[in-house]
């Protein structure tokens, strides 16, 4: 299907859904959002898609102006904050879930690999400004070195790696388990019919005998680096062996690779095809960069981190919010690279994209537009033809570094000011 349809039909499900009294009431805490009440909950729902990391006075100011549709009134920053305390989380998950339902109804798949849907799975720290309810709900991490609390959550993402989509997502307690998480996203994938011909790439610390054996009963293929300590794997001189062990539901195949640096990297999966070679398996492995460079977006350029609101559940709503953002960019910018090649004659020695800040930048205004059907000057069609027109130079091999906060970094709004 056109990008413009599936786009149009992901706003579509979205607006239908926070405009439905009967969605709606599955959300929200008893009794509130009456119709006595000055602000609804569809207002509080698009401001939230709308406000940006300016202060809240200036976000309330603004979006009458933006959306004057919207009628928003003229309320105080104490209720706008009192009124999406009533509001709970799973609404916006729900919308994320909404969004990727509709892709993948609408999408056919179309650049396998090997005839395989790739995906990632892996986690992040996210950090967050303090609260109660945030160390009460996502704790935090000591450090000695300066006795201070670092308080953050534990996100992990299911995350399409040819589609540049995020498929499902969770925020939870800093130290949960990701093998544990990463259950929940293979279930999300059960769920969506996109099991069959799956293959999951995943980093260090994933791998496990029963954690194989999950992936393996659930029907996927899998792709996973171990740790050198892991023995019984990895004491092999051969470079490509086939072990049969009791333990695994089936074959387990095991690989060495070398690194650029000439250090000896481990892989194992339960793709025993010998005509994917060794060298095959490691190109394939180096593609789960792209979940890092996912991170890295989220982060730096949506800036992730830079919560308005403070508690727990103001943290968890701007988390799905800017997931949804992000994919709904991921559809635009798409269309624009598949638009750059198009016009390439094939000969050129340089390969371009376009330019993803531009577009987040673009859509951070005007999304809640589309969303709420206001008329809008610039269509999705021009921001097509504008992120062709930003491009930039595709530069093979780079590999962004996730940006890893330092040591004794503390949240910005958990800084205090000196005088």
């Amino acid at each position: 299907m056109h990008y413009k349809s599936i786009c149009d039909a992901i706003l579509s499900r979205i607006r239908a859904a926070i405009n439905s009294e009967t969605f709606l009431n599955q959300f929200k805490e008893p009794n509130r959002f009456t119709r006595k009440r000055l602000i609804s909950m569809y207002q509080v729902i698009v401001y939230l898609f709308y406000s940006n990391k300016a202060a809240m006075g200036t976000n309330i100011s603004n979006i009458r102006d933006f959306l004057p549709e919207l009628d928003f009134p003229k309320v105080s920053r104490q209720a706008v904050s009192k009124a999406r305390q009533n509001i709970k989380p799973a609404l916006f998950k729900e919308l994320l879930d909404i969004t990727v339902r509709t892709y993948y109804l609408f999408t056919q798949i179309f650049n396998l690999w090997n005839g395989y849907h790739l995906f990632a799975i892996d986690g992040t720290r996210v950090h967050m400004p303090y609260s109660e309810s945030v160390e009460t709900d996502f704790g935090f991490q000591g450090d000695g070195r300066y006795d201070r609390k670092h308080f953050m959550g534990l996100g992990s993402v299911l995350y399409d790696i040819s589609q540049d989509y995020v498929v499902d997502a969770t925020l939870e307690y800093v130290h949960s388990s990701e093998r544990d998480l990463a259950r929940k996203h293979i279930s999300k994938l059960k769920s969506l019919d996109l099991i069959e011909n799956s293959l999951i790439i995943f980093d260090r610390g994933y791998f496990s005998t029963d954690m194989f054996n999950f992936l393996v009963d659930a029907g996927c293929s899998c792709l996973m680096r171990i740790k050198k300590s892991t023995t019984s794997l990895t004491g092999s001189e051969e470079d490509d062996i086939v072990l049969d062990s009791v333990k695994y539901h089936t074959n387990i195949r095991v690989v060495q690779v070398e690194l650029s640096t000439g250090e000896i990297e481990y892989l194992v999966t339960n793709i025993l095809d010998p005509n994917i070679t060794p060298e095959m398996l490691k190109k394939l492995y180096h593609k789960r960069w792209k979940i890092e460079s996912k991170y890295y977006e989220l982060k730096e350029h949506w800036e992730l981190e830079q919560f308005n609101g403070a508690t727990s559940r103001s943290i968890e709503q701007e988390f799905f919010i800017t997931l949804t953002k992000s994919n709904f960019c991921s559809i635009i910018k798409n269309e624009a690279d598949r638009r750059i090649d198009l016009q390439s004659t094939g000969k050129e020695t340089k390969k371009y994209q376009c330019t993803r800040s531009h577009l987040i930048g673009r859509l951070a205004v005007l999304f809640p537009m589309y969303l709420t059907g206001q008329a809008v000057n610039t269509t999705l069609e021009d921001l097509v033809m504008e992120g062709m027109q930003n491009k930039s130079l595709i530069q093979p091999g780079r590999h962004k570094k996730r940006k890893m906060p330092k040591e004794h970094k503390t949240h910005s709004k958990n800084r205090k000011t000196t005088t």
